[in-house]
């Protein structure tokens, strides 16, 4: 019997994500807890806080917005999981649809190892409360790092082989915790903020004893290192501003748009109003905790005080602090609130992992559906309806690459994990611009297919997403600060190249062989895959 295009004539998936949990999934894989305390250093870091704050919200905010319309107009037409595979290969062409995907599944694989390295970090935080800092320094190392963070791995595997159920009421009592603990963060700065300096000395005296002015001190020694004792404004490109912005739109997007890939799971996924409600109002509470646990940060120490500390790299000997937020709140919570925000940390990686894996191991599932993989991640288990080599495969390369980032300076590749998915958003936005001209039969099939003097919502919507999203990304070659890190650097340029080829290639690869088996994958491409 000859092979069909598809594996088979049904995904053997469930839809069962409801309305608030898919409000809460595109939420929890944008990463909150962790996102406000990883994304507001780079409003302070690199000179980015001479730029303004809340007008790089607001574009950031916007931009987010029309990007996940795209996202929401495309699902909607193509409910089914995989995302921007599915709707970019059957609008443009077969290698736009898989080539933008395998980049941003391997980003994705990225931020999954990040996290359980992250799942280190907030565990030693935990500790440091009832151990003297030299009987956890070992816990520090890279093996140690991996090994903590090879528990979430284990937790998230037995929980995601099970379904979705159980994630789904994780995310539920996760959220609960966050919500409490975003409050509590943000009370705290404001509190602290008429005299953080103070508080902040009276704090670092602990580990410093001999210096009485310690925040002064941080200044003074950043001014002496090259730090500019007079902040040089932004010029007209409005480097800075769209510097932060950048970041925050690569934060925020695509990732509260995060049902897309999972969209054979949803429940009246076909609903293009549902699709908008749901990655919008994320998109909402996104900004909100951005600026509760984060902007409250920045309020309270001063955008110039953290800024110098950034400059002389984000540590201080003698103090436990780091880039990250968290390590700051023993300076104005006491320790009953930061156990509290600790254990709400963890519940947010717990699901922010699992919402990753969840991602990737769906677009490795459509990948296969479509003959573009070895059929067997297309498996899914009778009895948990779940694609449990898929989430294996999906597990096993964050835990590799957790073992590659505990041994690196990560940040040298998180710039480039950022441009590459603004550049995605890019691609996605320029399909929506053309789709309703080059596929007029989904278009008229679809539920939000509207005009505006004869012209498509949806292409004017694309088009004002690109021009956003191309907005920002001027940044990356305006701004002289941040692109000796996180411009068009060497690392970046070859990361994005060399992943891009591979998944040509083996695009290329899997075409052939296919088609020495008498398989037309371009009819696959043709149609939506079977629900």
């Amino acid at each position: 019997m000859a092979e069909t295009v598809f594996v088979r004539k049904a995904t053997g998936l469930v839809r069962e994500v409801g309305l608030l949990s898919a409000i809460l999934y595109c939420l929890t894989y944008s990463g909150q807890l962790m996102m406000p305390p990883t994304t507001i250093p780079y409003y302070f870091g690199w000179g980015n806080y001479t730029g303004n704050f809340w007008l790089g919200v607001l574009i950031a905010l916007i931009t987010t917005m029309l990007v996940n319309s795209v996202y929401a107009h495309f699902s909607s037409a193509m409910p089914r999981s995989g995302g921007d595979y599915v709707f970019l290969g059957r609008t443009m062409h077969p290698l736009l649809g898989f080539a933008p995907n395998w980049t941003w599944v391997w980003v994705a694989s990225f931020w999954n190892g990040l996290n359980l390295l992250f799942f280190a970090d907030i565990v030693r935080l935990f500790l440091s409360g009832f151990y003297p800092a030299e009987t956890i320094a070992s816990l520090s190392t890279p093996g140690a790092s991996f090994g903590i963070g090879l528990v979430l791995w284990i937790v998230v595997l037995v929980m995601l082989v099970g379904g979705l159920k159980w994630f789904l009421r994780a995310q539920y009592v996760s959220w609960i915790l966050q919500f409490i603990t975003a409050g509590l963060v943000a009370a705290f700065f404001v509190w602290a903020a008429p005299s953080f300096a103070s508080i902040f000395n009276s704090w670092a005296s602990q580990y410093v004893p001999g210096q009485p002015d310690m925040y002064n001190k941080i200044l003074s020694d950043a001014v002496a290192a090259g730090f500019p004792a007079t902040p040089t404004p932004e010029g007209p490109a409005m480097e800075r501003t769209l510097a932060f912005a950048a970041m925050a739109v690569g934060a925020a997007a695509p990732y509260t748009a995060g049902i897309i890939w999972i969209a054979g799971e949803v429940k009246r996924a076909e609903s293009g109003v549902r699709q908008h409600v749901a990655m919008e109002v994320a998109t909402i509470l996104f900004y909100l905790m951005l600026i509760l646990v984060g902007w409250t940060w920045v309020l309270a120490a001063g955008p110039r005080f953290l800024g110098a500390f950034n400059y002389l790299g984000s540590a201080v000997e003698g103090l436990p602090l780091s880039f990250f937020e968290w390590s700051w709140l023993p300076v104005v919570m006491p320790s009953w609130s930061v156990n509290f925000y600790i254990i709400a940390a963890l519940s947010s990686l717990i699901i922010v992992y699992s919402a990753g894996i969840l991602v990737v191991s769906r677009c490795l599932f459509a990948w296969s559906f479509d003959r573009m993989m070895p059929s067997f991640l297309a498996h899914v288990n009778d009895k948990y309806k779940s694609p449990t080599n898929a989430i294996f495969t999906a597990s096993a390369i964050s835990v590799i690459l957790l073992a590659l980032e505990v041994n690196i300076n990560i940040w040298t590749y998180i710039g480039a994990a950022y441009f590459l998915v603004l550049v995605n958003m890019i691609i996605v936005s320029v399909a929506g611009l053309v789709f309703p001209y080059l596929r007029k039969d989904m278009f008229e099939q679809m539920p939000l297919k509207s005009r505006i003097a004869g012209v498509p919502v949806f292409s004017i919507i694309s088009l004002l997403a690109i021009v956003f999203v191309g907005w920002t990304l001027t940044s990356f070659f305006t701004n002289p600060d941040l692109m000796a890190s996180f411009g068009i650097t060497q690392t970046m340029t070859i990361t994005g190249v060399v992943i891009w080829v591979i998944g040509i290639v083996v695009y290329f690869i899997a075409r052939a062989y296919n088609k020495s088996r008498g398989i037309d994958l371009d009819i696959a491409f043709r149609q939506i895959p079977p629900a």
